[in-house]
């Protein structure tokens, strides 16, 4: 008889985890809120409920007798897994420790005890409160749910007008009902990808983070990496630093760790944004930290679930470069999309995702990372090469759309 193993989540994003789960010979138990979505048509036995319900989740484990619980990508999962593992004696990085990458108050008062630069913040439940705060933190500020994800409820707020008009969005997006006021930093964002194996800790990749332009909202259009060890230069050695003393300093067991900073150039300082106990979305754990280092992350968290890691196969990195490059579609009704069979026939791309657009879809106005299309998965050994493939696919693939005044627009990138 097959060992279980539950995955929570059945996105895009999780297929892949599904798949090793697999080929460990094990049955797959996948939980998730109902939905189209393709973790559901691979699984062995699908539950549909709202992984944010640990009881109910807790009940479905103990049932199926699973020997294990694993997820990907997504921030919400991380604690439930921790909650109901913890409660049936599975492998697990602990719930009190889960709250600390995935609780963004509780991140950020852990990091200030490291001793790790972090923007200035307050929580706050009301508008006064937020008003108040804002005058002393001072103009253009961040505001954001203290338990949010996926960029939803997140705002660059320039003035008190803005502050009134985006609150109440801000806090709708957060279960405990608790908005982050923070310091707005300024500089280059970076990303990075690594892996823990009983306390150790390996950075994988590294990169660095574009955004659109877009007034208020932050959303990332790619994340752009390199093996850690071709990091060369002052700063990324730095975030490389701060990233192994964070994770070991957070207490985590292991598992793949996602994690943004900024570095402010005027200050030489380096701000932690946030860190999360999963890999990073858009493909990165599945996908792109295999192509930039040769490391398999979402294996090795199998394999940690399973007593079966080895001690030495996070270090054997190899020389590469990796990216996801996203887009973004007006307002309107989608008329035509041309060469999407194309793209990956062009050298350097790994795989390009069209399943989220077809002609007449009726597209919606820009609001959060759920809005982008794609995405396009690259690599070479070069970030530089990384953008001349990007570059090709801007010029094969076109698509527009009809916005509702009429006009016929193109792919924003």
């Amino acid at each position: 008889m097959k060992e279980k193993i539950m995955i929570l989540g059945a996105g895009r994003g999780q297929v892949p985890l599904i798949d090793i789960c697999k080929k460990y010979g094990l049955e797959t138990i996948v939980v998730s809120v109902d939905g189209d979505y393709p973790g559901f048509s691979i699984a062995d036995r699908i539950y549909k409920v709202d992984i944010k319900e640990k009881d109910k989740i807790l009940s479905i484990a103990k049932d199926e007798g699973v020997i294990g619980i694993v997820t990907t990508e997504v921030d919400a999962a991380v604690p439930i897994a921790a909650y109901v593992s913890d409660k049936l004696q599975l492998p697990s990085i602990g719930y009190d420790v889960s709250l600390k990458f995935t609780n963004k108050y509780i991140m950020c008062q852990e990091a200030g005890k490291l001793d790790i630069d972090i923007p200035e913040f307050s929580a706050v439940s009301s508008i006064d409160e937020a008003i108040s705060v804002a005058d002393r933190i001072g103009y253009p500020l961040i505001m954001k749910p203290a338990d949010g994800t996926a960029s939803k409820g997140v705002f660059k707020v320039q003035n008190s007008d803005e502050l009134n008009l985006y609150f109440n969005e801000s806090l709708k997006c957060s279960d405990m009902k608790k908005v982050l006021i923070e310091e707005f930093i300024s500089g280059q964002e970076y990303v990075i990808e690594a892996f823990t194996n009983n306390y150790q800790v390996t950075n994988l990749i590294v990169g660095h983070r574009d955004y659109f332009d877009l007034p208020n909202i932050f959303i990332p259009k790619a994340s752009v990496f390199i093996d850690a060890n071709s990091a060369i230069s002052d700063i990324e050695k730095r975030i490389l630093e701060i990233n192994k003393t964070l994770i070991i300093g957070f207490g985590l067991k292991f598992g793949i760790t996602h994690a943004e900073y900024i570095y402010n150039k005027q200050m030489d300082k380096i701000y932690l944004i946030e860190i999360a106990a999963r890999g990073g979305g858009v493909r990165i754990s599945s996908d792109l930290i295999p192509l930039g280092c040769g490391i398999n992350a979402e294996k090795l968290l199998v394999e940690a679930v399973l007593g079966k890691i080895e001690e030495n196969e996070t270090t054997k990195l190899i020389k590469g470069s990796s990216a996801y490059f996203t887009y973004l579609l007006p307002e309107g009704k989608i008329v035509r999309i041309e060469n999407a069979e194309k793209i990956e026939e062009i050298e350097g791309v790994h795989r390009a995702f069209f399943d989220n657009i077809y002609v007449g879809m009726n597209i919606p106005k820009v609001s959060d990372k759920s809005s982008r299309k794609g995405p396009i998965l690259v690599y070479g050994k070069t970030k530089k090469e990384c953008y001349d493939v990007i570059d090709k696919v801007k010029n094969v693939l076109k698509i527009e759309v009809e916005t509702p005044t009429g006009e016929i627009q193109g792919i924003q990138w």
